[in-house]
């Protein structure tokens, strides 16, 4: 007899053919096969647990565990960075006074290290490292060697200046698509830029002495250069050092980049990044050295909830531990964890609506009713660094919960498959069964017909016996006189 088992999951099926012999038919061929079939399943799942055991620990760290204290916790922490930005950074004047120094330090710190020997400070320094790294897009912008890739609506040419050439150039951006750009502009020999009106333009390298001549010299020559002038140029030129036009930050260079996009680049965006890197009407000036300085209050924000979260988890981790339970240093870390996510999601939250709250009043009071000059004070004194912060931890949290539904989905899947595997299990069990059944079956059988043999045999020597017994009664007389008392001994009287 045959019986064939099939279990259908995760769009596979599990087939398993079981095959229950005749007992007329041998079958010691076939037990082997039969046992390693079973191992293979057992040892398919061994391996699903396993892949469920990872699913659950991945999903409990994609899981938001926070809970009041850890959000009060968060909120006063965002509170705390917020009245430091309020009443000790200010706008951004004074944010970018406060990053002046440290800036000012690296840069001629980079250029002895790089073999700078003079004594002019800053301001030989910068001129230092302009002239060892050069920028190969640098003032091409003020030739006639641009080509125009999206029209401009006003018919105005490049409108690209002095003061906003480092923004509107991508390759003077401190980000990974500036220094995509710087590369790319070894490969392709123009510069990448687009002005306040949102128009991309493309110029053409007029130097080619900048411009690597082999594969690796290029990347070289991109990824070499487009650091050491970023350097050269954050702390001004050599003509206004430490007060000159620098580079815009990471925040403000994301944002530009954003904006080159179909969908933002008519919106006005472009221009609005614009005024805010250098406006000196209303004293905007959001380059490196201010977001360095913005970075204060939301770096003591990152760093207050980072130590309480690590705190409160190795207390909880101590008691897990006293009481037997397993500890993981994955619960202290805070490191792709959504309760830790969302504790600096509130905390960013927090640390910006406080921001906005304050600009928003001093603004208020300081422009005296006048809705354009108090936009003006309201947009110097955001913290853009905050705020980048909190969308970061915005996109943050949610792709920890889309990845949690993902593997939400997979441990699913697991589960069916576990499941289906389990079934094939019992049902190659159950036909073991019947494999035993007819292995003392055809024991019974085997036994049974010995024994029919045996009485047979007996019997036939029953009759020989007998037979031998009545031809000595014939002979009694020559038996008895050879052999006296021998038939008395026999029982045969």
């Amino acid at each position: 007899m045959s019986s064939i088992v099939k279990n259908r999951f995760c769009n596979k099926d599990i087939s398993a053919e079981i095959v229950v012999l005749p007992y007329e038919l041998q079958h010691d061929d076939y037990i082997p096969y039969f046992e390693q079939e079973l191992l293979e399943i057992e040892e398919r799942i061994e391996r699903s647990k396993k892949r469920i055991d990872k699913y659950d620990q991945k999903i409990d760290r994609l899981t938001n565990h926070a809970d009041k204290v850890d959000y009060i916790v968060a909120a006063s922490c965002g509170l705390l960075a917020g009245l430091i930005d309020a009443f000790f950074i200010g706008d951004s004047a004074h944010a970018h006074e406060l990053g002046k120094t440290p800036v000012n330090d690296i840069v001629e710190k980079i250029a002895k290290k790089n073999g700078y020997r003079g004594q002019k400070g800053l301001e030989g320094s910068i001129s230092f490292l302009e002239r060892k790294f050069k920028s190969p897009s640098d003032d091409i912008w003020k030739g006639a060697n641009a080509i125009i890739t999206k029209a401009s609506k006003d018919g105005v040419g490049k409108r690209i200046s002095d003061y906003s050439h480092h923004l509107d150039d991508y390759s003077h951006h401190p980000t990974v698509i500036g220094l995509l750009c710087s590369v790319l502009t070894q490969f392709t020999e123009v510069g990448y830029f687009q002005n306040r009106d949102g128009v991309l333009f493309q110029f053409q390298i007029t130097d080619k002495g900048l411009i690597g001549t082999s594969f690796w010299g290029k990347i070289g020559a991109g990824i070499i250069n487009w650091f050491g002038h970023l350097v050269s140029d954050v702390s001004g030129s050599k003509t206004t050092p430490g007060a000159g036009m620098g580079i815009p930050g990471p925040f403000l260079s994301l944002a530009k980049e954003l904006a080159a996009l179909p969908g933002l680049r008519d919106t006005g965006l472009p221009n609005t990044l614009y005024h805010m890197f250098q406006d000196r009407n209303v004293g905007l000036s959001f380059d490196m050295r201010c977001e360095i300085g913005q970075s204060i209050p939301v770096l003591t924000n990152v760093c207050l909830v980072t130590v309480f979260y690590m705190i409160r988890r190795i207390v909880l981790a101590i008691r897990k531990y006293t009481s037997g339970e397993t500890v993981s240093i994955k619960d202290i870390i805070p490191s792709k964890n959504r309760t830790y996510a969302r504790m600096m999601t509130v905390a960013t939250g927090v640390f910006v609506a406080t921001d906005m709250a304050d600009a928003g009043i001093r603004a208020a009071i300081k422009s005296g009713g006048n809705p354009a000059l108090a936009f003006a004070n309201f947009v110097t004194r955001i913290n853009i660094v905050g705020m980048g912060q909190f969308a970061i931890s915005l996109v943050m949290d949610a792709n920890m919960g889309i990845k949690r539904e993902l593997a939400r989905n997979r441990r699913i899947k697991a589960y069916s498959e576990l499941i289906a595997l389990t079934n094939t299990k019992v049902a190659y069990e159950k036909s073991g069964v019947w494999i035993e059944a007819q292995k003392t079956e055809e024991a019974l059988v085997k036994t049974d017909s010995l024994l029919l043999e045996s009485m047979k045999v007996v019997a036939d020597s029953w009759k020989e016996i007998s037979r031998d017994f009545s031809l000595l009664s014939g002979k009694r007389d020559d038996i008895e006189r050879h052999n006296p008392g021998l038939l008395e001994e026999l029982g045969i009287g």
